[in-house]
């Protein structure tokens, strides 16, 4: 069964087998990449099909409520609505929403800095969510 992923960082090599000596670089998944996982580390990003050993930098779009967003803005984020910063995050980071917990326009967030901090709160203005977003596309704001 397949699903809906995101790489949070970028430069992931992507393997034309699983493992062996035979084993050739085939591509790379960048950062903000929306792609189809399969399991067992095989992945579908636009022309790109292959294995990857490093699914811990990739995340589900949307699991057990979370969902993959986007930051719109650079700026430090709370561990309570309206506290005080306590963790940056920059623009088109990849974040970690909860839709469910959204109260005054406040939301609980995940950040992702070598594993997921799930203790932070960010306005519901200052994020895109990827859901929506179709296979094959990179993540990210832009500012016209």
């Amino acid at each position: 069964m397949s699903q809906k992923d995101i790489c949070v960082y970028g430069s992931l090599p992507i393997y034309n087998i699983k493992s062996g000596k035979n084993r050739k670089i085939v591509g790379y998944l960048p950062r903000g990449a929306i792609l189809k996982y399969e399991g067992g580390g095989y992945v579908i990003f636009r022309k790109i099909k292959g294995y990857t050993s490093l699914t811990d930098r990739l995340c589900p779009v949307n699991s057990n409520g979370w969902v993959a967003a986007v930051s719109k803005v650079s700026k430090k984020i709370p561990s309570k609505p309206n506290g005080a910063g306590t963790i940056k995050i920059l623009q088109n980071e990849i974040i970690r929403v909860l839709p469910s917990s959204s109260k005054n326009g406040w939301v609980r967030c995940a950040v992702e800095n070598d594993g997921w901090f799930w203790s932070f709160y960010i306005k519901m203005s200052d994020y895109i969510r990827v859901d929506k977003m179709a296979y094959d596309n990179i993540a990210k704001f832009t500012t016209l």
